[in-house]
């Protein structure tokens, strides 16, 4: 029982009944029905060279087969729609592979390269999975040789949780689609160099900075030489992963421990927690109490849900946190509409509420979605095999799977208006709201850049694959129109500096999670839902799909013997 609690819920059988939820029989928007011209002109076509049987063969596990007759999901508007999101990534990877290929980033107004990740390649490594499930073989061949060269024995101080996401989970998002031992061996050398990173805290919690050759490693001083909860909890499903095809217990407990370290500590509210941490000490420094489901924050509560499902639902103690963090989030964080329509994240700063919402909160929703798939069919017969009954922690996510479906909507709507608000249809990376004014008066942008950031759509994705309703597709296809619109350049993409005034000026900046992320779930959001099933893969905070393992030995604390 978490916490050592002696108190111990009746235990139910294992059972699935679909909940009875009315976002599940929405009708179609009437968006679905709007023809494709607005975007046509600024598309590139998506014809590509014939793959080869072998390529074929290697990827065909990736998408439904549709030789027995097309599915509900892949009718003739979401063909299209896919195809002109393909289309828009050969247009970001062209302009990237012909500017700025093996450096990280290409500046997409100038075309000039940009090295601010190491010099590596990031952009590369973020796209390998995303090539692979757009079947762009000639892309994907080119990319993978520059990764067999790239060496990660520099002498340089690398951002652990970046170089974690994007490098190691790029890498490994590859390898799950397809194995490649070149690619594992590189794997699991970046692996080793962060690794090194854990054994420098009492709490063995990694540092924010890791110097690649030494493994020598520090906090940033301008965080006071703290430790940031988003960066140390949201390594688990990489090194999880790497444990599992490596046969190496290190990388998982290593990482793990860090989850068992927090559900020790007592947070202001509740299951939430701080942003920053002392690594030695486990106090909250000197900083302040900052609690959000923002930056410094998000992904460590979706690595909680999601280490629980990547390894087989064993590791309940996880879940059990992630429970009570959603509980507090509830009673604490969530500001619904008096019309009920949408809902809103506060953030907790120096112990009083702020109206305010960042981008980077809007992964929620698709957070409390996934939640509720424990307990449809497919993974409900995983559960089965444990050959146990539901644990408490299991009975209480299924209690609340109807709560949390319906706010998830409502976040979601909540995120989707700071869109429609704006002039661009694009989000601001921060916004105000009010939830007790009227819709046109509900929210003001507060940070008004667009860094052409994922968690938006990727809540919808999530929201379509759980639910079926037409809806969400048709909000991702707005999304996709503003950024074609706004933020395509005769080079790639880029992000634009304010959302607030048309024409939108570029910011000549376009991250590697725009091709890894934004693309990639855009483009799955129009295809088949049993096209990289998620009830066989789990995504990471990077969307590097990863497949539901079984990790060796595991324990119900979590780790591995």
């Amino acid at each position: 029982v978490v916490n050592g609690g002696n108190d111990r819920a009746p235990m139910q059988p294992l059972s699935f009944q679909e909940p009875s939820i009315n976002i599940l029989k929405d009708t179609p928007t009437q968006n679905s029905a709007r023809n494709l011209e607005g975007a046509g002109s600024l598309l590139y076509s998506s014809s590509s060279k014939k793959s080869t049987k072998s390529w074929e063969q290697a990827t065909h596990h990736l998408r439904q087969d549709r030789t027995k007759g097309a599915s509900h999901d892949d009718d003739p508007l979401n063909r299209e729609r896919r195809k002109r999101v393909k289309s828009a990534f050969k247009h970001a990877w062209q302009g990237y592979e012909k500017n700025a290929f093996g450096h990280d980033e290409v500046r997409p107004t100038t075309n000039e390269t940009n090295d601010s990740w190491g010099g590596f390649g990031v952009t590369l490594f973020d796209s390998l999975d995303t090539m692979l499930i757009m079947g762009l073989e000639d892309e994907y061949h080119r990319a993978i040789q520059h990764v067999y060269r790239t060496s990660f024995d520099k002498d340089y101080g690398a951002s652990f949780f970046e170089t974690a996401i994007r490098y190691l989970g790029g890498m490994l998002g590859a390898y799950a689609l397809q194995p490649d031992q070149k690619l594992l061996e590189k794997a699991r050398d970046l692996g080793e160099r962060l690794l090194k990173g854990f054994h420098a805290t009492r709490m063995g919690m990694p540092q924010s900075v890791i110097n690649l050759r030494t493994g020598s490693s520090h906090n940033h001083h301008w965080n006071s030489m703290l430790s940031i909860l988003s960066e140390v909890g949201s390594i688990q499903l990489e090194f999880a992963y790497l444990s599992n095809i490596t046969g190496d217990p290190r990388f998982h407990n290593t990482a793990r421990a860090v989850f068992s370290e927090y559900n020790k500590l007592k947070s202001p509210l509740g299951g939430l927690f701080p942003v920053n941490i002392d690594p030695d000490d486990g106090t909250w420094g000197n900083r302040g109490t900052k609690i959000t489901m923002g930056g410094l924050a998000d992904s460590f509560y979706e690595y909680l849900l999601k280490l629980y499902l990547l390894t087989g639902m064993v590791d309940t103690q996880v879940l059990g946190m992630y429970n009570r963090a959603m509980q507090s989030m509830r009673e604490h964080l969530v500001r619904i509409t008096t019309d009920k329509t949408e809902a809103f994240l506060t953030e907790y700063v120096g112990g009083r509420h702020l109206n305010e919402m960042e981008h980077l909160s809007c992964f929620v929703p698709g957070m409390l979605a996934l939640g509720t798939t424990v307990f449809n069919p497919s993974l409900n017969r995983r559960l089965s095999k444990l050959n146990r009954e539901l644990s408490p922690e299991e009975i209480k996510l299924k209690e609340n799977a109807r709560e949390h479906l319906v706010l998830a909507d409502q976040i979601l709507r909540g995120c989707l208006a700071s869109y429609d608000a704006m002039p661009t249809g694009l989000g601001p990376e921060r916004f105000e709201f009010n939830e007790k004014a009227p819709p046109s008066r509900r929210i003001s942008a507060k940070e008004n850049r667009y860094i052409l950031r994922p968690e938006t759509i990727e809540s919808i994705f999530v929201m379509y694959r759980v639910t079926g309703n037409p809806k969400y597709r048709d909000m991702g296809w707005r999304i996709f129109e503003a950024i074609q619109r706004w933020c395509k350049t005769d080079c790639c993409y880029s992000g634009v500096v304010d959302v607030t005034k048309v024409p939108a000026e570029p910011n000549n900046s376009m991250q590697s999670f725009y091709l890894a992320e934004t693309l990639k779930y855009l483009y799955l959001l129009f295809s088949d839902r049993e096209d990289v099933s998620m009830d066989n893969y789990i995504w990471t905070t990077e969307a590097h799909p990863l497949p539901i393992i079984s990790l060796k030995n595991q324990q119900p604390d979590g780790l591995m013997k």
